[in-house]
């Protein structure tokens, strides 16, 4: 009897126990399930092609909709058109070692546009094909509006600095000024002259209205470059030769280097790659570097002020800007903070200058270092990315 109910008891009761195992994989779903709900950040999963399969209940709230209205459609829905094609780019990562992927788009959502930024990752069978593709994303528009916040910030703060370069170089800018429009009123004295006697000397005229126009033209290019660098424009970024930018910066600052008696050599490599920069920016952190240079040389005696200024490809997809000078080197007791805003070894200086080139070149994907030459003198470079072969215009 008691083996008969041994035998019938399972039979009775159509309930088996589960294995042990999927007890503890239901008890891992469920957490999962608990985590995904309450997370605050945007979680979804997408088919290869970028179709939603799950999205969790932060991601509906984010775009007031229900998970079953999201299903099927294309996760690139929710992005605004003008970022479509750099989501689109970002997206071929997901399918090439090492299969993960991360954006930032706008989109219009329940709080209005908004950006959010996104980490992707592909997940793959056995073969390395990929199935499916899961990532997690969040809000970063306070972040955005902090950036532009500090980059308006950083405008206005490289104005102001050219602004106070160009009035440290108004007496030499005006005497670079004063000797085309000394030619032009000699010319045109002459010219009074030449017209007043009875023979008419028709090619002495000529060769007078012809230095006129020459002069007039200088001067106007100078005062060109003046209103060029001192304006308040909108950062503009345009592929630049950076041999160009620095030839064009040194006719700025010519004669006051030539007044403070400054050999300057430039040792500028050939066939160097483009940038992509504000032009007046990256001049301006080019002035800033000479006459902080042209400065440290002023107790030096004349014939040891030697300035030198290269450039070169550091390595593939960089290029470097070196400004060397002959002057004492850098003040050990400021050497750390060098960089830092009103850190300054000068009585009149603001401290402000370096300051704003190290944003400058940063703001540009690029940095700034200092150091002591080998000779005592200082070194400042700094490198910027240049236009990879191929995307130059």
């Amino acid at each position: 009897m008691e083996h008969s109910n041994q035998k019938n008891g399972p039979a009775s009761d159509d309930r088996q126990p589960l294995p042990a195992g999927n007890h503890a994989l239901l008890a891992s779903e469920a957490k999962y399930r608990v985590l995904v709900d309450n997370q605050t950040d945007l979680v979804v999963s997408l088919d290869r092609d970028g179709r939603f399969q799950f999205v969790s209940p932060s991601y509906c709230e984010k775009f007031s909709c229900n998970e079953s209205e999201l299903r099927g459609t294309m996760f690139n829905q929710q992005v605004h058109n003008r970022d479509l094609d750099q989501v689109n780019v970002a997206w071929q990562n997901l399918f090439t070692d090492p299969w993960t992927s991360q954006f930032e788009h706008r989109a219009q959502t329940e709080e209005g546009n908004r950006w959010l930024g996104w980490a992707l990752k592909a997940l793959r069978d056995d073969d390395q094909n990929v199935v499916e593709i899961v990532g997690a994303g969040r809000d970063v528009t306070d972040r955005h509006n902090n950036e532009e916040r500090a980059r308006v910030d950083l405008n206005t703060l490289a104005h102001a600095g050219r602004i106070q370069s160009m009035g440290e170089m108004a007496t030499t800018l005006a005497h670079e000024l004063n000797q085309p429009l000394t030619a032009i009123l000699s010319f045109s004295q002459a010219s009074q002259r030449v017209l007043s006697e009875q023979d008419l000397d028709r090619d002495e005229l000529a060769f007078a209205l012809e230095r006129i126009a020459v002069n007039a033209k200088l001067a106007g290019e100078i005062i060109g470059q003046m209103r060029s660098f001192i304006r308040k424009d909108e950062p503009r970024a345009e592929q630049s030769n950076i041999n160009a930018l620095v030839a064009e910066a040194m006719e700025l600052v010519a004669s006051e280097l030539q007044h403070h008696e400054i050999d300057v050599d430039l040792n500028l490599t050939e066939a160097i790659p483009n940038v992509q920069v504000d032009p007046v920016q990256i001049q301006q952190v080019i002035l800033n570097l000479v006459r902080n240079s042209m400065e440290a040389m002023q107790s030096q005696p004349v014939d040891q002020r030697r300035l030198l200024i290269a450039t070169r490809i550091c390595k593939p997809g960089n290029i470097e800007v070196t400004v060397i000078d002959s002057g004492p080197g850098l003040d050990p007791t400021i050497a750390e903070q060098l960089f830092e805003a009103f850190v300054t070894t000068k009585p009149e200086g603001m401290g402000v200058g370096l300051s704003i080139c190290k944003s400058l070149v940063e703001s540009h994907g690029g940095r700034l270092s200092a150091h002591q030459s080998s000779e005592g003198g200082a070194v400042f470079n700094f490198i910027l990315p240049s236009i990879p072969e191929g995307d130059e215009a």
